[in-house]
């Protein structure tokens, strides 16, 4: 044994993938030393011993390191069914590596994507478009990767929508124009009206219902209704004033408007409202409840205060 291969260490490993290949046969064998190799790089796994490629209990604890253990594992353990069904079970990724036999397999496939949703992308064109195939890759959130075709499947979709309303950004055009879809969608997370039609971003109604939710909806509603006073309102009042950047110029300059917002965040009043209104008495007099000298105000501790004792308080609400 030469020196090189006396000193070697997971070290070397963690230097570089490569390393193991320099490593002695006897460290190639040892089940505890590859694992811990493996979760360095997974590539170790190609210098590991054939005993080990070849050891089924082995490559599925290497697979429960990282699912891309299975390309190392012998040609016999990649070829056979009953190994290929554990594996999934174990990581659905494997499913990428699969032949195209076993993509076409639907049992295989099912198990793939019951223990990973996205996995089903890399089913057979036949079992991607499969109706309940795609169900099941919903179930363990996988909707993004379903086909084109389940994802302009009304009933799918809005059984994504239910389960996760971001969703929606996945859905098809046609459906991201359904008002039913979109109204479930946003009252959920107000913040996924971002992927509803323009149509329905100036739909009054499911504006109302995506603000109510977070007023930080009002970013992603028309420009019209950007500028409804009571919209405006709402959702100032909904976002602790975070909102009141996203409103027309005029409601910016509406003195209720911005003391909704300054009673919620100071910082608002200083990056987002007009320099008239700024020293406005009303204001000012916000301010000082706020702990500030209206007569001598420093911005910059302000912009420190609130960044640090308010605005992460409110983000963190939101």
């Amino acid at each position: 044994m030469s020196k090189r291969q006396r000193k070697f260490s997971l070290r070397d490993i963690r230097n570089s993938a490569d390393a193991l290949e320099y490593a002695s046969a006897e460290r190639w064998g040892e089940k505890k030393f590859v694992l811990e190799a493996i979760y360095e790089h997974c590539a170790s796994f190609q210098y590991a011993s054939e005993e080990l490629q070849r050891d089924p209990d082995f490559v599925f604890g290497a697979i429960e390191v990282d699912f891309q253990s299975f390309i190392y594992a012998s040609a016999d353990l990649r070829e056979d069914r009953e190994f290929f069904m554990k594996a999934v079970k174990i990581d659905g990724w494997v499913l990428e590596y699969a032949s195209e036999e076993f993509r076409n397999d639907r049992e295989i496939v099912f198990e793939a994507v019951k223990c990973e949703g996205s996995a089903i992308q890399f089913a057979s064109e036949e079992l991607m478009n499969d109706r309940e195939l795609g169900m099941e890759a919903i179930k363990a959130g996988g909707f993004s990767s379903v086909s084109e075709e389940l994802r302009s499947d009304r009933e799918i979709v809005l059984i994504a929508i239910k389960d996760a309303a971001q969703s929606l950004g996945d859905a098809s055009e046609d459906l991201r124009n359904d008002s039913e879809i979109v109204l479930i969608a946003v009252k959920d997370d107000g913040q996924t009206l971002e992927y509803a039609s323009e149509e329905l971003q100036d739909d009054e109604a499911i504006v109302w219902e995506a603000v109510k939710q977070s007023g930080l909806a009002l970013q992603y509603a028309s420009e019209e209704l950007r500028g409804d006073r009571n919209l405006g309102l709402e959702a100032v009042r909904k976002s602790h004033g975070w909102a009141l950047e996203f409103a027309s110029y005029e409601l910016r300059n509406d003195q209720e408007i911005v003391l909704e917002a300054v009673k919620s965040s100071m910082l608002y009043i200083i990056e987002s409202a007009p320099a008239e209104l700024r020293h406005h008495r009303a204001i000012l007099s916000c301010m000082q409840q706020r702990g500030y000298d209206p007569k001598d105000i420093d911005i910059s501790k302000i912009l420190r205060d609130e960044a640090y004792a308010g605005r992460l308080t409110f983000m963190k609400e939101l």
